[in-house]
């Protein structure tokens, strides 16, 4: 299932937005995606979208690598460790749930952006 983002102003080209880091993770996505494509607005050059699909769980586990988050194991007994191990599990279970997909008559709405994805 792919998404887009909404459109966003730039000044760099299309190749150059290609580069970025392929797996992302922000307020305009309901779960963590790995780009696509980058598609440059014919209205306005200066401004582009993502296409974007649900990241794999293998993606998930590297990006959050990187971003230092849910580096926990399960076995920590302090009630702040076991909490963060839980939204771990939910986290995982809800990248699931992307990846799978969702039925096509179902219109996901972006909060952060105020508008269907």
């Amino acid at each position: 299932m792919q998404m887009t983002s909404p459109w966003s102003p730039t000044s760099k080209s299309r190749e150059e937005l290609l580069k970025t880091t392929p797996i992302i993770g922000g307020n305009c996505f309901p779960c963590i995606v790995r780009l696509v494509d980058i598609e440059i607005n014919p209205e306005n050059p200066r401004q582009y979208r993502q296409v974007v699909v649900p990241a794999s769980m293998e993606d998930l586990y590297v990006y959050w690598k990187d971003m230092d988050t849910f580096q926990v194991d399960g076995n920590e007994t302090d009630e702040k460790s076991r909490m963060q191990f839980a939204r771990k599990v939910a986290a995982e279970l809800w990248q699931e749930s992307w990846i799978a997909g969702i039925p096509e008559s179902e219109t996901i709405f972006c909060a952060a952006c105020q508008q269907p994805l």
